[in-house]
């Protein structure tokens, strides 16, 4: 007897579990590796990528040693990634300001991450900026964090602020 409810539960499990991981599968078109937040290196191929979707981008700056930005991506970011409700409007992604590799800027030079960090007044850390394809600021940027109250509105009023721009270029 208890072998057959163990199995029982074994096939309602596999099941259960078989039909979540297929409608996640729906959620968005967003490829999985966009699905977390990755480092940004080339600029300027996401400046394509950009122009022929008609997105904007959201940089966070980081530092390694930031327990802010951790919070503020698994917060925030991570979770607006996942819901899959901003791919028709930003690609995101981070800029390690302490980090020690070079990167290519919106113009196809190479440039070290903390150089754009500067370009961008980006001293504290987190800080996100919010880009059109050319590179240019089209929201305020949003400077510190401490929590999620107020700050996801901000952060989506500077996102709808960035994706009514960048819509506005195209037309």
């Amino acid at each position: 007897m208890k072998l057959q409810i163990a199995c029982i539960v074994f096939f309602i499990t596999l099941f259960n579990t078989h039909s979540l991981s297929a409608s996640d599968h729906n959620i968005s078109l967003t490829p999985l590796n966009e699905r977390i937040l990755v480092e940004a290196h080339d600029l300027q191929a996401l400046g394509k990528t950009m122009r022929s979707k008609q997105l904007g981008l959201v940089i966070m700056f980081h530092a390694e040693y930031c327990e802010y930005c951790k919070r503020l991506e698994a917060d925030l970011l991570q979770p607006m990634l996942r819901s899959g409700d901003y791919d028709d409007k930003v690609l995101m992604r981070k800029i390690q300001i302490d980090g020690a590799y070079d990167m290519v800027n919106f113009n196809g030079q190479q440039i070290a991450a903390s150089q754009l960090a500067t370009r961008y007044d980006a001293s504290m850390t987190p800080t996100l900026v919010f880009l059109d394809a050319n590179g240019t600021e089209q929201a305020k940027q949003l400077s510190g964090y401490t929590s999620p109250d107020f700050f996801g509105a901000y952060l989506d009023r500077a996102i709808a602020q960035l994706h009514r721009a960048v819509l506005k270029q195209s037309q």
